[in-house]
């Protein structure tokens, strides 16, 4: 009856060669990635390390049967690979062989890796907020760091709109509506770039610059929002009908195009701004002006950033060649553009923006900081 059964040896060795297959498979996977050698070291280290073992019990992994039966969604050695192979990857991007084979043995380097893919299998919950395809791309760092705080801003968000509790700030409706809208559209850009569809993101960029700008020009005054809304009911009704409205021709200056008044004229609404600019044009760069920036060079980047975004905006990207890397460039525009949205965000809901005790202000910092030099080293 019991002659089938294996003897405890024999299992043993089962496992064994198990592992030694699995290990064999992730090398296979991760292998244009990084070196496998130094791939399964690096694992084997995080594995078995107590930093893993208490980020297991915060359930940042949950026990599945995939994790029995071979690698799948949430197997823990295949997620670690998939972290150390993209931040090695990402980090290396532009270096020599040469340089590479000097932080094969560079100590420090080795153990920023392990510290790195230990903090982002940490914040693994909030990277997984919303079902994901699972492309490599999104584990490298700054993609990483975008996602995390877009999902932590919009779980706090859709958790404050379910209790029906009012936040009392000024302008609460548009503010809230406002970042939503943000939030959604670098979540459409993320999900762009993750299919190596970075072209089409540029025309999202531009509208995330955009909507940026009316938000911080808007902010606490509710009566320019109303203005900003009546001026978007006479954009529907133009492209319902084709035609501008008459109360909209009433109200166009002389030597003023109809379109760029229709995207703009509520900016007279600010502090009788008409009395102030001479023959304004209504157009972004008016806009960008009436924003006061924490940091005054960001307006300069703003402004370069939509200029060279308006460039692909109508498809003008189909016959030229995009960058396989242009997903950092546009990825570390969204962090500097992103960050200021967060600290509003915090200000507005009174919450910190931490999760399992990590600063995610910081990380999105550094990582957005991190892109622009890696960016850099390409050219």
């Amino acid at each position: 009856m019991y002659e089938n059964l294996i003897t405890e040896q024999e299992l043993n060795k089962n496992l064994e060669n198990f592992k030694i297959e699995k290990n064999k498979a992730l090398r296979e996977i991760f292998k244009k990635f990084i070196k496998p050698n130094l791939l399964i070291r690096l694992k084997e280290d995080i594995l078995h390390s107590d930093e893993f073992m208490n980020i297991i019990r915060l359930n940042c992994f949950k026990l599945t049967h995939s994790m029995i039966i071979g690698m799948g969604a949430d197997d823990p050695e295949y997620e670690i690979c998939l972290d150390i192979a993209m931040i090695y990857w990402y980090l290396t991007l532009f270096d020599s062989d040469e340089e590479k084979s000097k932080k094969h043995k560079n100590e420090s380097f080795i153990n920023s890796l392990k510290e790195r893919t230990l903090f982002q299998c940490q914040l693994r919950p909030l990277n997984r907020y919303f079902n994901k395809t699972n492309y490599f791309i999104e584990h490298t760092p700054i993609h990483y760091a975008v996602s995390c705080m877009i999902n932590f801003m919009i779980s706090n968000i859709e958790a404050r709109l379910q209790s029906k509790k009012r936040l009392g700030v000024p302008n609460e409706n548009f503010k809230i509506n406002t970042m939503v809208v943000i939030l959604k559209t670098i979540k459409s850009i993320l999900l762009l770039v993750e299919s190596d569809n970075a072209g089409s993101a540029f025309s999202l960029l531009r509208s995330i610059i955009e909507i940026t700008c009316v938000y911080f020009a808007i902010e606490d005054k509710e009566n320019v929002a109303q203005e900003y809304y009546k001026f978007m009911q006479y954009r529907i009704d133009y492209e319902n009908t084709g035609k501008y409205p008459n109360e909209f021709k009433d109200l166009v200056p002389k030597n003023v195009l109809k379109q760029n008044y229709l995207n703009y004229g509520w900016l007279d609404q600010l502090n009788n701004r008409k009395l102030k600019t001479s023959q304004p044009k209504y157009i972004f760069n008016e806009l960008l002006n009436t924003i006061k920036f924490n940091d005054e060079r960001n307006k300069e980047l703003f402004s370069i950033v939509y200029k060279y975004c308006c460039k692909f905006s109508h498809g003008n990207y189909l016959n030229q060649s995009i960058d396989p890397y242009v997903f950092i460039w546009i990825l570390s525009r969204i962090g500097i553009i992103f960050k200021d949205l967060a600290q509003e965000f915090s200000q507005m809901f009174k919450v910190k923006l931490e999760y399992n005790n990590i600063d995610l202000f910081e990380f999105l910092d550094k990582a957005t900081v991190e892109a622009f030099k890696i960016y850099e080293k390409q050219s």
